[in-house]
């Protein structure tokens, strides 16, 4: 590595005071040595040399004095429409040359010739030809060896003898600056980043632990199927709701069926968790609501218009099912006994299900048992929604647009229930 400091010091005191255009020149020859890595200093200085010749001591890539004129390479093309007259800081002629030392800098220089005067692409074509012999056939490593130096002879690189001696003492100057630019070279080393103590890593939050028996049902994707509340915090919830302009899903909670839990409870608490960001239980959507009254109230009435218009489609559904299944029987269709079919498979399966996995449990493996509680959790829907068809049919179920929390109350009893109790006996064993 060369410091560039000490380089010109020297370079000045040798050759006089120098440009900014010269000073650039003389780094991009640099730069290239560096980018190089080499490490013979005399190839450096005499190609520095030679460049500081060539250039008319300018030290900018030129193109040649009357730009080939009465010489052959001074003709244009008649292909490509340019002359391959001398450019850059060693006077690169001939098409030829051009084609081979533009292939080996990945620079197109038959298309464009001019790029030659790039200093950068002058740089790399002065070090491919001068290092490998491209110009004459003879290169710096037959004239710098380990036994000897000549300083005059190396002109054969270029063109000949021409001003051999003159240029040998050049290139002995750069020589003298080179050497004691490369011993002044201090590598910067960058100040060490300060050690700031490392910040107390905080812990993982725990997982939560996953339940077990008919809430793995629960946890493995039914979440909004079958949902188990605190009377408590439901009640506190609905309290809270209402205020805030959300009677209908307030009064749900609130009421029987909140007491009990069940589907319609879990759809609840699941919408409202989900709008606001939280955990779908009553003691967090609750404080999320807290945190920011203002905030949460469009989120909750958002969420209790989606409900009302949720129950209201779920009656008018069920009520279309048994005008269905009304036509069907007076018509004397086989097709009437549909419903009654799928209630009846569906109440033994959920039964018979129930039954099996709380008290006389199977032997099975993790990943069978997982599913059968999965199948549980899907039948204990169904059942809710047979027990909604057949005690819904009741004539006093026809008034339930005004009275859909006490109805919908009076269908999820049993069956939240029979959940509440069949969990308490699953969380015992």
């Amino acid at each position: 590595m060369i410091d560039r400091q000490t380089f010109f010091t020297r370079t000045r005191a040798s050759f006089g005071a120098l440009k900014q255009s010269q000073v650039d020149g003389f780094t991009a020859i640099l730069d290239e040595w560096e980018r190089r890595k080499l490490s013979d200093l005399r190839w450096l200085a005499y190609m520095l040399a030679t460049a500081w010749h060539e250039t008319a001591e300018t030290m900018q890539p030129i193109r040649e004095y009357g730009k080939g004129a009465g010489r052959p390479y001074g003709i244009p093309d008649p292909s490509t429409g340019h002359a391959y007259y001398g450019r850059g800081y060693v006077q690169l002629t001939w098409k030829a040359n051009y084609a081979s030392l533009g292939k080996r800098i990945g620079v197109d220089l038959v298309r464009k010739p001019d790029l030659a005067l790039d200093p950068h692409n002058a740089a790399a074509i002065l070090f491919e030809g001068m290092i490998d012999g491209l110009f004459t056939g003879k290169s710096l490593g037959s004239y710098f060896t380990d036994d000897e130096s000549d300083w005059r002879d190396a002109r054969r690189i270029i063109n000949g003898m021409d001003r051999a001696d003159k240029i040998a003492d050049e290139a002995k100057a750069f020589y003298r600056a080179s050497v004691e630019a490369s011993k002044a070279y201090k590598p910067v080393i960058p100040p060490a980043a300060p050690i700031t103590p490392a910040a107390p890593a905080t812990p993982p939050a725990p997982a939560p632990a996953k339940p077990k028996g008919l809430l793995g049902a629960v946890h493995v994707g039914i979440r909004k199927e079958v949902t188990l509340m605190n009377p408590d915090a439901l009640k506190s919830l609905a309290g809270t709701l209402i205020k805030i302009g959300a009677p209908t899903i307030g009064g749900l909670l609130g009421g029987p069926l909140g007491a009990a839990g069940g589907k319609l409870a879990g759809d609840i608490i699941g919408s409202l968790a989900d709008a606001l960001g939280t955990d779908a239980t009553p003691e967090a959507v609750q404080s999320k609501i807290e945190a920011d009254t203002a905030a949460a109230a469009p989120i909750v009435a958002g969420v209790e218009a989606n409900q009302v218009e949720e129950l209201r489609l779920r009656l008018a559904d069920v009520q279309d099912a048994r005008a269905t299944m009304a036509k069907l029987s007076d018509s004397g269709s086989p097709l009437a006994w549909g419903a009654a079919t799928v209630s009846v498979i569906v109440v033994f399966g959920f039964v018979g299900s129930l039954y099996i996995m709380l008290v006389r449990p199977p032997s099975l493996d993790s990943a069978t048992r997982d599913l059968a509680l999965m199948l549980l959790g899907v039948l204990t829907s169904k059942f809710g929604t047979v027990v909604d068809f057949w005690l819904g049919s009741s004539a006093g179920s026809r008034s339930k647009d005004s009275k859909i929390g006490d109805v919908l109350a009076r269908v999820a009893q049993p069956v939240a229930n029979a959940v509440t109790s069949a969990v308490k006996s699953a969380t015992k064993k």
